[in-house]
């Protein structure tokens, strides 16, 4: 996990798309959240999208959670790329990421597997999908519920340095 002021901190990862209603609003909402689509104007959901129980997902990454990723989708609708965070920043609109203490998102991956959060055949596919991209679900941890800006402790955008250092993860202004 990575630290803020000696602390540990868990992470929200999203692209600017995301980040700007998020940010504005001062919520990190849970999913699957049924009145945002109607806001977005999506009217078609997959089959079963509102069976899960709702919760805000953060990750234990420290530089990026892989599971957040824009994904490319082929004529079948299913995901066949995978972006990394160059392309999810560039076609995105910008990496951010806010920061919380862990008794924010206290439920574990195992806790949302057993506490019935979603069927046990979805978090089989959710477990398989991460392994395949990547990420660890032993770093996924959730809140119940939304996340208001008070319990934020961090918010960060990532940038990359016109000098050519590698990008890094710094402080977004009014965060």
């Amino acid at each position: 996990m990575s630290t803020v002021a000696g602390g540990t901190i868990l992470w929200h990862y999203m692209p600017g798309r995301a980040f700007r209603p998020t940010f504005e609003e001062g919520l990190v909402r849970t999913s699957p959240d049924p009145e945002l689509l109607r806001r977005q104007g999506v009217t078609v959901v997959p089959e079963g999208y509102y069976d899960a129980k709702p919760v805000a997902w953060f990750s234990a990454e420290p530089v990026w959670e892989p599971s957040t990723a824009l994904r490319i989708r082929g004529k079948d609708g299913n995901p066949q790329y995978v972006l990394d965070m160059a392309e999810n920043a560039r076609l995105g609109g910008g990496l951010f990421r806010i920061g919380v203490a862990p008794e924010t998102a206290p439920l574990t991956w195992t806790g949302y597997r057993k506490g019935g959060y979603d069927a046990p055949d979805v978090c089989n596919r959710m477990a398989k999908r991460a392994a395949q991209i990547g990420s660890d679900v032993r770093k996924w941890f959730a809140s119940a519920r939304p996340v208001p800006r008070a319990e934020w402790i961090a918010v960060e955008t990532w940038i990359r340095p016109p000098d050519g250092r590698a990008p890094l993860w710094i402080p977004f202004p009014g965060g």
